[in-house]
């Protein structure tokens, strides 16, 4: 961007529009930039378009003001654009500061009611954040049993998927709320790989017979046959081993060298051992 900036900085200085300007900003300082934004903001529509832009060129210089004023000025254009309330409460929790989260939430919000499912997503990960205002474990779970109940299996896959990003003590939250093993079973039956992996992994775990045993490496298949690595590296391992299934290390080998590829350290070491007894 440097390079680009320099090759082309006359041309902008003497007609740059609104986009070389805010491009070109970052790269000049003093009075320079100063005439640069108010050029920028002499020749913008104004529109959500272009507030937005002014609102991330001033976050990235780094002026919280400027970042405000410009972020509110966008509030007003928003309309009733879904996708431009998601996007608002994005900048806002990059922008930072002790209200971010919680006007995100009231945007999120306004979106969700307008019918926007990714606002949904973005409302769950605000709930999992512990050091916001709006963290709600308790929250969380009633999205998660309303996307069970509701059978919005894609939204439940999605929900598993955030809290599986969330800090342990968020995750056991959660868990202390929820019958766990039976929710990965009701995403697993309706597509989740993670989940599939999950409840292969639970059931093997808990397995008190040959039947429970057979069914976790069965989940376990699935979801390495949907491209999960570590589901990869536990099938393998099963067919390397005879669990839940009748061993068959060639086959074994096929899935932990897919594993390995896919960066399982434990398919490596499971393979190594496999070709260790076939010479000894």
């Amino acid at each position: 961007r440097q390079t680009i900036y320099e090759q082309y900085a006359g041309v902008i200085a003497d007609n740059g529009d609104f986009d070389a300007l805010v491009f070109a900003a970052p790269f000049v300082q003093g009075e320079t930039r100063d005439l640069y934004l108010s050029r920028a903001a002499g020749v913008m529509r104004c529109d959500y378009k272009h507030a937005m832009a002014m609102a991330q060129l001033s976050n990235t210089l780094g002026d919280e003001t400027e970042v405000s004023h410009w972020l509110d000025i966008a509030e007003h254009l928003t309309g009733q654009n879904a996708w431009a309330m998601r996007g608002l409460a994005e900048m806002k929790m990059d922008a930072g500061g002790p209200d971010a989260a919680t006007e995100a939430q009231t945007l999120l919000e306004q979106a969700v009611a307008l019918g926007d499912d990714s606002a949904s997503r973005d409302l769950f990960e605000l709930a999992l954040l512990a050091d916001q205002p709006t963290y709600d474990p308790e929250g969380a779970v009633t999205m998660i049993d309303a996307a069970r109940e509701g059978d919005q299996w894609e939204m439940l896959a999605s929900y598993l998927s955030r809290y599986r990003g969330a800090d342990d003590a968020v995750k056991a939250e959660i868990e202390a709320r929820l019958d766990m093993p039976v929710l990965y079973r009701t995403a697993a039956a309706n597509g989740d790989i993670y989940s599939m992996r999950a409840y292969g992994q639970y059931l093997q775990e808990t397995a008190e017979d040959a039947g429970t045993l057979a069914e976790s490496t069965d989940w376990l298949r699935k979801a390495a046959e949907g491209g999960d690595t570590t589901a990869m590296a536990e099938y393998g391992e099963a067919l390397a081993f005879g669990i839940g299934t009748q061993a068959n290390p060639a086959e074994a080998v096929t899935w932990l060298e897919k594993a390995a590829a896919g960066g399982s350290r434990k398919a490596t070491e499971i393979t190594a051992l496999i070709r260790l007894s076939e010479e000894s």
